[in-house]
């Protein structure tokens, strides 16, 4: 383990303000998998493990990013390895925190669907004229690999966010790998799991972990068909991932659009399945049908990610205040169930 941190950092990386900070790292920090990731919300720092890939093979390390809002930049330290793929990584960084978003046309866009009076909806009488702004710079979270993000996509189905993260974190101890000596940080020592590794896992050997014996079936039939997937590559059109993905054991729609919306970093993806979101998108209180739902999101095209994520922050904010609980973004529904 070393203190990366003291040298001066090996990128600082531009975005365009406004930048929802605390929301993203909220996002990231209900999610965080104990020895793969940290976040410290107070000096909006993210740590974690990762893996480039390298003309040799795939490369681990970790990096320690922190945002410097008053110069719109995030200041960034690679671990050893990572210095010479610096290329490669500021492109995976830049995805995965959505910097290279354009945030106010997104935010002008998604107010004015919002606030469209009935009529020109359609004749939907349950069609939301919502009484809140959008939050300004609120980013599309990617992900630093898409095997992790599909696993917990799946560990997340029908738990509560904090119950997906137990069983991420024990998957990770079992199948995972320690981050090599001298590439890890505090908190940061297990690298995620290489689906060759799943693919190789027993069914009881997963379902011990606490997960059901289904979902583990799920996640082994994932990993051996993850190099052929469209998905993985990120080829071709993403009807055809998705469809590829639903045709697996556990995967429904649900669970692969919100692998594409994040995997892909796709900014007009949709989940008119999401109960959340049909439940925000109706006057009444009441879920839309998922068809009305998804009529209804056209409004928001070409940014129905976004769409998804301010609705999703929305109604967190409206649970937490009726409730003076945590955010709703931390506890399950029927449907979208944790928002993995």
């Amino acid at each position: 383990m070393v203190d990366i941190r003291p040298s001066p950092p090996s990128l600082q990386l531009s975005y365009r303000a406004p930048y929802a900070i605390d929301a993203l790292l909220r996002f990231l920090s209900n999610r965080a998998v104990p020895g793969v990731e940290t976040v410290d919300e107070a000096s909006q720092q993210v740590s974690r493990s990762l893996r480039l890939p390298g003309p040799d093979g795939d490369v681990a390390g970790s990096v320690c990013l922190r945002f410097a809002s008053q110069r719109s930049q995030i200041d960034v330290w690679a671990s050893p390895s990572l210095i010479a793929h610096l290329n490669v990584l500021e492109a995976l960084l830049r995805c995965w925190l959505d910097l290279d978003c354009a945030p106010e046309p997104i935010t002008q866009h998604l107010e004015q669907a919002l606030s469209l009076p009935h009529t020109a909806r359609g004749t939907d009488p349950n069609a939301p004229t919502l009484p809140f702004s959008c939050v300004a710079g609120l980013r599309l979270p990617g992900c630093v690999d898409r095997f992790e993000l599909a696993v917990r996509a799946v560990l997340g189905q029908q738990v509560t966010v904090a119950a997906a993260r137990t069983l991420a974190q024990r998957f990770v101890q079992r199948f995972g790998e320690a981050v090599p000596s001298n590439e890890g940080q505090a908190g940061v020592l297990q690298l995620f799991p290489r689906p060759e590794t799943v693919a190789r896992a027993s069914l009881a050997s997963v379902a011990e972990l606490g997960i059901i014996r289904q979902r583990a079936g799920a996640l082994i039939a994932l990993a051996q068909a993850w190099s052929e997937l469209a998905f993985a590559r990120r080829e071709g059109p993403s009807c055809t991932a998705q469809a590829e993905l639903q045709a697996l054991p556990g995967i429904g729609p649900w669970t692969a659009q919100y692998m594409l919306m994040r995997g892909w970093s796709l900014p007009d993806q949709f989940l008119p399945g999401d109960i959340v979101l049909r439940k925000q998108l109706s006057n009444n209180g009441h879920a839309l049908s998922e068809a009305a739902a998804a009529a209804l999101g056209l409004r928001f095209a070409p940014y129905r990610s976004y769409a998804v994520l301010q609705l999703w922050h929305h109604a967190a904010h409206q649970a937490a205040q009726t409730a003076g609980a945590p955010s709703a973004s931390t506890r399950s529904s029927p449907r979208a169930r944790s928002i993995p």
